[in-house]
C-alpha cells in the first residue's frame, strides 16, 4: 500500500482503545447512497492508550462539497435523509438509556454497530465540507460569514447541559446531604464521563469537584440572529441540526461504552479473559473467540498488550494490520515543515487573547496539570474537556467546524476559539507563548 495515499490528510488524536472505537469499523463499506463518505483509507495507531489516525481528506470532502451544493440551490433531499439518520440514533439512545445498566449488549451488537458507523458516514462528509466552505467564506466574505454564524444554533440543550443543570438542581435539593444528590445524579448520568477508553467511575468526590467548578458556570445568551439571506436558510438548518446531530451521536457513544465496558467485564470473568489484553480487540474479534472457536485473537491481543501498541487500517472486509513501518511512513508523509509561526483555521469565537500554550489529548489525566489562564490546545475537544475548558483562557483545535463541540461552548463561554487548524498540536509546544485572534481565525506564535 502506498503511503502516498495520506499526503494530504485529515489526522485525529484523542484516548482510546481499539475495543470501544470497533463501533464505526462498518464505515468503510460501501455507500448507501451519494451523501455517505465511505472510510476505505482509515489507517491508524493504538498506543499509550491513544488513538492517533488519518484519512485522506478527499475521502471526505466529496460528499460535502456535494451536500453544500446542493442545499445552496434550495435542494433538501440530504436534508431529508439526515433527519432519517438521526432518528435511528435518537432511537437507539432511547434503548440504551432505560436500561444501561443491564442491557444485554449481544444482542444489540448489529444494531448499535450499524447506527453509529451510519451516523459517522452521513456527517462527517458533512462537517467537513461545511468547515471547508466557512474556512473559505470568512476570508473572501467575513460579512455573510458572520451572518451565516450567527444563525447557526443547536436546536435543544445538548445532554451535557441538561446534566449539569440536573446536578446543580440535587444539591439545591439536598443542601445538607451531597450523598443523595450523587445517588441521583450518578442513577440518570453515570456515563457522562466516558470515553473511547472506557467507562469513567465516578466517586462522589470527583462529583464533588466537578460540581464546583461549574456551578458558577453562565451560559453566555446565544447572539442574536441576522437576517438571512433566503439562498442559505437550508444550509444553515441542515448545519444547526448537524449541532443536535453530534451532541446526540455522541451520547449514544458514552451511554453503548458503558454497556460494551460492562459486557466485556462479564466476558472476562466468565472466560478467564485479561481484561487488558481483550481492550486491544475489535468487538467482532472477541465475538469470534466466544462463538467460533478463532483463539488465534486471544494470541494476537496477548501480543498487542505486550507490544502497548497496534496499526490497523479499516477497509471495506472489516479491520486488518498493517506493517507498523507503513504507519511511519504515512505520520512522515504529514509531517509539518518547521519554522512556522503563524497559523490559521475556523472561527470559533471572536475575541483575541495571549497565553501560554497546553497540549492536552487525555483531559481527565491531565486536567490537575492544567493551569488557569492557559491556552488549551488539541485534536478536538469532547464533554470529558469541559472542566479544562472552563479554565483556559482560549482554545485552539486541530479539527472541527461551527458544528462541533469546541464550537458550540467556545461560544457558550465566551472564550476565544480557532478550531480546524489541522496542524496546532504539531506545530505548538507546551509553554509556547501564543495569541489566539479569534475575530480572524488565526494563531500566531509569539514565543518559543
Amino acid at each position: 500500500m502506498n503511503p502516498k495515499i495520506w499526503v494530504d490528510s485529515f489526522n485525529w488524536k484523542y484516548e482510546a482503545y481499539p475495543f470501544f472505537t470497533s463501533v464505526y469499523t462498518l464505515s468503510s463499506t460501501e455507500k448507501a447512497n451519494k451523501y455517505e463518505s465511505q472510510w476505505r483509507h482509515f489507517v491508524n495507531q493504538f498506543k499509550n492508550k491513544q488513538l492517533d489516525a488519518y484519512v485522506p481528506k478527499e475521502e471526505l470532502l466529496g460528499e460535502g462539497r456535494l451536500v453544500i451544493s446542493e442545499l445552496l440551490h434550495g435542494d433538501e433531499t440530504f436534508l431529508a435523509i439526515f433527519k432519517i439518520y438521526y432518528q435511528q440514533v435518537e432511537d437507539l439512545i432511547e434503548l440504551c438509556q432505560t436500561s444501561w445498566k443491564n442491557k444485554n449488549f449481544v444482542s444489540i451488537w448489529s444494531v448499535i454497530h450499524c447506527t453509529l458507523s451510519n451516523a459517522s458516514k452521513i456527517l462527517f462528509g458533512f462537517d467537513y465540507g461545511l468547515d471547508e466552505y466557512f474556512f473559505k467564506l470568512q476570508t473572501d466574505e467575513p460579512k455573510l460569514f458572520e451572518v451565516l454564524h450567527a444563525n447557526i444554533t443547536e436546536k435543544k440543550p445538548s445532554f451535557l447541559n441538561l446534566a449539569q443543570d440536573n446536578l446543580i438542581g440535587l444539591v439545591d435539593k439536598y443542601p445538607k446531604n451531597f450523598s443523595a444528590a450523587y445517588q441521583d445524579f450518578v442513577a440518570k448520568y453515570g456515563w457522562i464521563q466516558n470515553s473511547y477508553k472506557g467507562s469513567f467511575i465516578i466517586t462522589q468526590d470527583w462529583l464533588w469537584q466537578y460540581y464546583l467548578k461549574i456551578k458558577n458556570y453562565q451560559k453566555v445568551k446565544n447572539q442574536s440572529k441576522r437576517k438571512l439571506p433566503k439562498r442559505y436558510q437550508s444550509l444553515v438548518n441542515a448545519a444547526s441540526l448537524a449541532v443536535s446531530f453530534r451532541d446526540d451521536k455522541k451520547k449514544l457513544l458514552l451511554l453503548v461504552v458503558e454497556i460494551m465496558d460492562r459486557w466485556l467485564d462479564d466476558v472476562c470473568r466468565q472466560y478467564k479473559f485479561h481484561k487488558q489484553e481483550m481492550l486491544w480487540l475489535t468487538v467482532d474479534e472477541v465475538l469470534k473467540i466466544i462463538y467460533e472457536k478463532e483463539n488465534s485473537f486471544l494470541l494476537a491481543a496477548k501480543k498487542y498488550a505486550e507490544l502497548g501498541g497496534r496499526w490497523g487500517i479499516m477497509n471495506p472486509i472489516g479491520y486488518n494490520d498493517i506493517p507498523q513501518k507503513l504507519w511511519l511512513d504515512v505520520v512522515k508523509a504529514n509531517k509539518t515543515k518547521g519554522g512556522i509561526k503563524e497559523f490559521s483555521g475556523t472561527i470559533g469565537n471572536g475575541g483575541c487573547v495571549r497565553g501560554r500554550a497546553h497540549i492536552i489529548f487525555d483531559a481527565k489525566n491531565n486536567n490537575k496539570f492544567f493551569n488557569e489562564g492557559e491556552i488549551l490546545v488539541t485534536s478536538m475537544t469532547r464533554p470529558e474537556f469541559l472542566p479544562l475548558m472552563s479554565k483556559a483562557l482560549a482554545f485552539v483545535t486541530n479539527e472541527g467546524g461551527l458544528t462541533c463541540h469546541a464550537a458550540i461552548v467556545t461560544r457558550e463561554m465566551n472564550k476565544p476559539c480557532v478550531i480546524g487548524t489541522k496542524i496546532a498540536t504539531q506545530v505548538l509546544k507546551d509553554g509556547n507563548l501564543v495569541e489566539v485572534d479569534g475575530d480572524n481565525g488565526v494563531v500566531r506564535i509569539l514565543k518559543k
